[in-house]
């Protein structure tokens, strides 16, 4: 599908796949196998062959050699003393002609730096030329560069020989900074002698140029062990520095000292994953490590093949639940995405679906839709749903694909008992809008919510952008108010206009005084008509049912509002069809479900026309109750259609008749429990109110007024005075009587447990 680019890639990856047991070195279709001795060898050989058998490799005989003493693999001659260079190639550097031209030069760096690593202080030799390849610099050829070129020419005939490297040998690791550059050599002690397995060295960057020379010597320190980590890990070596202070900073066996910089701390714990020893060295004995330091050039530059030290140490930090890179090993191990995956990779005609689908970094897509194996769609369903955000929501923020994943999404939110427990009414068409704002903090809406959860509630609601900010208040007076808004105010700049209602803490002198000191025109809501000051009256209902739905969740109440808000701040809004942080900001800010796409696009939010809502026969669903204070919803099954916009609903034997607007579909697992009864026993006046019991807030202006409830949770204890029919019925045994007279005699209750207090006053 990507034309023959990636193939390389591929075929290694399957080649070190097959062949990881194997003891042996393959880079693309060149297989190295060696051995001690002939027995170990033929062991070797051995397997390898049964793996290309398994596998049905053919090998092209001619070009197989056996048991040979010194052999040539991508373009180096090895045998058992070591790595050695090739006479072909160092014939090609001595035969080149004096570079004319930038591109030359360039072209000449390209082919020495191909044994850069059998060059100690290539940098230094070299950086004449390396001046001539920089940008606004004239080319003119002196006597230093043809000094270097010379020099070049020279030191790449030399004998030198990378030594194997042998796991059971002693290893070094000398490292140097000068100003500018750092260089490291990895070498083996064998017989008393350093012999080098390989250098490197690397430009400062104009930020670590300006370090101390300590700094510069502990991040040289630092790079030299990360550059050769594959060598390093897991074994203990020994480290050779030329700056003596290091031996106290990370040779000692104490802690680091308490004054130490923050760098110095940084490196020190960076480092304990390593084993190793100190060891200082005078300056006239550390040249090799010396002259890789002095005009080093970049990395990039002396080696063409890739830092896999480097990625490796990277790909470490990625830690967050689910990334890109687990959704591309699921998907290669999953059943229903295996097949796709491999029409895609090797380009088969999907027919109709060919537009559809298509393959980036391992990961399927669905046009921009990473598609998700079947391993990870349970949690990720979890993840959308853990602020209890509703279906429309969840599918604004998913990012994601699989087949019928609209309707896993619905069936989510349709079988959670909290969401179904605390959902709100139908949407209610508004009579009267206030005029658009033109800017995001342009208007403001303002109220107190509470007291609910023990806790005073602030929100602030931007009209523009549905931006909401909450605060948990001590208290609603007018000098709490100020400060939440002071905070706000520095963090988002003043609003040209704040609407709230007429509770004491906005009409109180000093509210008035500070809107009139800041330049803020300030608008109150009719008198008892909330739905005015509908912007933030509307979210004072989505804060209470989505709270009452993260009740049982781990956390305290400022962790599971701060949960709330990032959700809801993220999901794109109903009337907007954007998200609040995108009109806010103008970028959405990132959550956890933006690792599952290895790309940066975006999805486009399109927006949703409405449906018209009906019920069938037999249908789970959900209605409005009004006659009891301790649950808002009942549910059932639909009877019969009574006329175009009513329904009757049998609820646990019970039938009912009901508006659509007060009826909503429901899950088929979740039910109705018994009805509630107050129990009264037979030889007291203790009055027993079941402690699940609590008080049922009204969800709107216009709602059915909730009957009053006692604030007492605990029984309360009357004195008799009188003998009353009910109070006899009381004492001849257990009785369930309706909830209305319970609440009569909770009352009578109250009155006289109020009055016995002001008594005894």
């Amino acid at each position: 599908m990507y034309g023959t680019s990636p193939a390389p890639a591929v075929w290694q990856k399957f080649m070190e796949s097959i062949l990881k047991d194997a003891e042996c070195t393959v880079v693309h279709d060149d297989v190295i196998i060696t051995g001690r001795n002939d027995g170990e060898h033929l062991k070797r050989l051995e397997k390898v062959l049964q793996i290309f058998q398994q596998y049905d490799i053919k090998l092209n005989q001619p070009k197989c050699k056996f048991f040979s003493q010194k052999v040539k693999f991508l373009g180096y001659s090895v045998d058992s003393r070591g790595i050695h260079k090739t006479t072909e190639k160092i014939d090609a550097i001595l035969k080149t002609k004096r570079p004319s031209t930038v591109k030359e030069v360039k072209a000449f760096l390209g082919l020495v730096s191909f044994y850069g690593r059998f060059f100690p202080h290539l940098a230094s030799v070299a950086k004449p030329l390396y001046d001539l390849t920089r940008k606004a610099v004239d080319f003119e050829w002196t006597k230093r560069c043809e000094d270097s070129f010379e020099k070049i020419k020279k030191e790449i005939t030399s004998e030198r020989v990378l030594v194997h490297y042998d796991s059971t040998l002693p290893i070094t690791v000398a490292v140097d900074a000068s100003p500018y550059g750092l260089g490291a050599v990895l070498s083996h002690v064998i017989e008393g002698q350093e012999r080098p397995i390989a250098f490197a060295s690397r430009v400062l960057s104009d930020t670590e140029q300006r370090y101390s020379q300590i700094d510069k010597e502990a991040l040289a320190l630092k790079w030299g062990i990360f550059k050769f980590f594959n060598y390093l890990y897991g074994r203990r070596f020994t480290l050779i520095t030329d700056h003596r202070p290091l031996l106290h900073i990370f040779g000692s066996k104490r802690k680091m000292p308490l004054l130490s910089a923050t760098r110095m701390l940084h490196y020190s714990v960076q480092l304990q994953i390593f084993n190793f020893d100190v060891q200082y060295r005078k300056s006239e004995q550390h040249s090799n490590a010396d002259a890789l330091s002095r005009l080093p050039v970049a990395s990039e530059q002396l080696f063409a093949e890739k830092d896999y030290t480097s990625v490796l140490h990277i790909s470490q930090l990625n830690t967050l639940p689910i990334t890109a890179k687990e959704i591309e090993a699921a998907t290669l191990i999953d059943p229903e995405l295996k097949p796709l995956y491999e029409d895609l990779r090797v380009g088969r005609s999907l027919g109709a679906n060919d537009t559809e689908f298509s393959l980036h970094h391992g990961c399927i897509f669905y046009g921009i839709r990473v598609y998700i194996p079947k391993k990870f769609r349970h949690q990720i369903l979890q993840e959308l749903h853990q602020a209890h955000i509703g279906v429309v929501k969840m599918k604004g923020l998913a990012r994601s694909y699989w087949p019928k994943i609209n309707s896993d999404i619905e069936s989510t939110t349709r079988n959670c008992q909290q969401c179904s427990d605390v959902a709100r009414d139908p949407k209610k068409v508004p009579t009267h809008s206030w005029e658009a704002p033109d800017k995001p903090w342009e208007r403001l809406h303002l109220d107190h919510a509470g007291p609910f959860l023990g806790h005073m509630f602030l929100l602030v609601i931007d009209a523009y952008s549905k931006w909401p900010e909450v605060h948990i208040v001590k208290s609603v007076q007018s000098s709490e108010t100020i400060r939440v808004l002071d905070q706000l105010f520095s963090s988002f700049g003043l609003p040209e206009m704040v609407v709230s209602d007429n509770g004491t803490s906005f009409t109180s002198h000093d509210f008035q005084s500070y809107m009139k000191a800041q330049g803020i025109k300030h608008i109150t809501s009719a008198p008892n008509h909330p739905s005015s000051n509908g912007q933030v009256e509307r979210f004072v209902h989505v804060l209470k049912q989505k709270l009452r739905a993260l009740r049982s969740s781990p956390g305290s109440l400022q962790e599971k509002l701060n949960t709330l808000l990032f959700a809801y701040r993220r999901a794109p809004h109903a009337v907007t069809n954007q998200s609040p942080a995108r009109l806010m900001f103008g970028r959405d800010i990132r959550t956890r479900l933006d690792l599952l796409k290895p790309s940066l696009r975006k999805k486009k939010i399109l927006p949703v026309s409405g449906v018209t809502k009906s019920f069938g026969l037999g249908e789970k669903v959900a209605v409005r109750v009004y006659n009891s204070p301790n649950r808002k919803w009942e549910y059932g099954s639909v009877i019969s259609r009574d006329g175009l916009l009513n329904y009757t609903v049998d609820i646990n034997g019970i039938l009912v008749r009901r508006h659509v607007d007060q009826m909503r579909r429901a899950g088929e697992n979740i039910n109705s429990p018994p009805p509630a009864v107050i129990t009264v026993p037979k030889f007291s006046h203790q009055l027993v109110v079941p402690a699940s019991a609590e008080p049922a807030l009204p969800t709107s202006s216009d709602a059915a007024p909730a009957p009053r409830k006692s604030r007492y949770s605990m029984a309360i204890q009357t004195t008799p005075t009188k003998t009353s029919p009910r109070q006899s019925l009381a004492n001849s045994g257990p009785e369930h009587i309706p909830e209305n007279v319970a609440d009569q005699q909770l009352r009578r209750s109250e009155r006289l447990v109020q009055k016995r207090q002001m008594q005894n006053s």
